[in-house]
């Protein structure tokens, strides 16, 4: 079998660039489609000014009939890395998830807003527990679709 290749993007700035936000995001995607991946997963932490919210979500936009599945599959990984709410598999119009052509999922890891999330997240062996449960979830998808 060959390794994935795995393309990492930061949305943290240095304030140099002059890109808008489609423009951004669309380079994202063009990365996906022009190395012919089979999947893009874009990968988040969320906030909100009620700082009790907390909890995993992953989106999907149904592109393709994989996306709800990939969504699926990496959520049930994402909750078994700690006693956090499960906010579970949701549709939505972000524009990674309806432009790239190949089945993908925005994973929202927890809330930075939330002070018991924000202990975890800042940790080096919750990060690679997180990073691993999204590997899984990935090789459950493929496991239950013999590569799609």
């Amino acid at each position: 079998t060959t390794s994935p290749t795995v393309f990492i993007f930061s949305s943290a700035s240095s304030g140099t660039s002059f890109a808008t936000d489609a423009e951004e995001l669309q380079a994202r995607v063009d990365v996906a489609e022009n190395s012919h991946s089979d999947m893009f997963i874009s990968i988040h932490i969320n906030a909100s000014e009620n700082t009790s919210v907390g909890g995993f979500s992953t989106y999907y936009h149904p592109k393709t009939k994989y996306d709800i599945q990939v969504a699926q599959c990496i959520q049930d990984q994402l909750m078994k890395t700690a006693d956090v709410d499960d906010l579970g598999v949701r549709y939505a119009n972000f524009y990674v998830n309806k432009r790239s052509t190949m089945p993908g999922a925005l994973v929202e890891c927890l809330f930075l807003t939330n002070k018991r999330e924000e202990k975890l997240l800042i940790s080096d062996w919750f990060q690679n527990k997180v990073a691993k449960a999204i590997a899984d979830g990935i090789e459950d998808f493929y496991n239950q679709h013999q590569g799609g």
